[in-house]
């Protein structure tokens, strides 16, 4: 709300349980960067899940151009 933002046009980058339930709740589109591999894998609806920020997939989904 205070970014004037409806949840479903952002992307939220989460490397925690908690953080990606409550964005998934949200309606946001959620990038999982787990620290722990397997952890967050029960997490139904997140749009991506990668090892790494750099990961190519991850420019793709925000539409960056050049990656």
């Amino acid at each position: 709300e205070l970014l004037r933002v409806p949840a479903s046009e952002m992307a939220v980058l989460e490397d925690s349980v908690n953080g990606c339930r409550a964005a998934v709740a949200a309606g946001a589109v959620v990038v999982a960067v787990p620290s722990v591999q397997g952890a967050l894998d029960a997490i139904e609806g997140i749009r991506l899940r990668v090892s790494s920020l750099r990961d190519a997939e991850v420019y793709h989904l925000l539409g960056v151009p050049g990656h």
